[in-house]
């Protein structure tokens, strides 16, 4: 064969291919084109939970994740040892984590129960421990943080201690120079905290929780 056959032929097959490969690009390009685009996969419905009677009927929570308390400061106090007997109760058998805006001589006291203690603001807590399931705040001056908690959704049980209508409540947190708690704070704290526990039923009806219990306190009858 000639070269210039050759080359000739080499032409040919060439110009085959090309209209070949030209072809192939038009029906693949064409099929992309048309071709349906499917919606992600939705999400599917979230179930219902409800929880067994034996599970609201123990008296100890088998639950991990970290507990957290907060109170007002670490004074020796009454209030303070409604927490500490909580803690000693071992009501929660995952992590304890206490939170105060001050230390105190109380903090030994949560701590030899290896609760770990915390001195300073919640939003820095919760940057720290990020597994956190329910919080107890005690006394009244813990409403904003009632509220803060309920920002967060982090369920919350508030005890109350206080006998204080608004104008009483002005004056008192006046005299402990609270600037975190008015009545405002707290009405809204009573209205969103999952539980608000008094210690009497005339305080449940001075403060009208939400939702709230009565458990009465006192010293038994010898």
């Amino acid at each position: 064969m000639s070269d210039k056959s050759s080359t000739a032929l080499a032409a040919t097959a060439g110009l085959a291919a090309g209209a070949a490969l030209y072809a192939l690009m038009q029906k693949f390009g064409t099929t992309s084109a048309s071709a349906p685009i499917h919606p992600s996969t939705a999400a599917p419905p979230r179930p219902t939970f409800a929880a067994a009677t034996e599970v609201a009927a123990c008296d100890s929570l088998s639950a991990c994740g970290t507990m957290l308390i907060c109170t007002q400061n670490l004074a020796v106090s009454g209030a303070n040892q409604v927490a500490l007997n909580i803690v000693e109760g071992h009501v929660w058998r995952g992590n304890v984590v206490l939170l105060s805006p001050s230390n105190g001589p109380f903090a030994k006291e949560f701590a030899d129960l290896g609760v770990a203690v915390w001195i300073g603001e919640l939003d820095q807590l919760l940057r720290r421990v990020t597994d956190v399931r329910l919080a107890i705040c005690n006394t009244i001056m813990t409403a904003h943080l009632v509220n803060a908690l309920h920002e967060a959704r982090i369920p919350s049980m508030w005890i109350l201690h206080e006998w204080w209508p608004d104008d009483m409540l002005v004056t008192e947190l006046t005299k402990r120079n609270d600037k975190n708690t008015t009545p405002e704070v707290v009405r809204k704290a009573l209205d969103v905290c999952r539980r608000t526990v008094c210690v009497c039923q005339a305080q449940h009806d001075l403060y009208k929780p939400t939702n709230g219990a009565v458990t009465y306190v006192g010293v038994p009858e010898p």
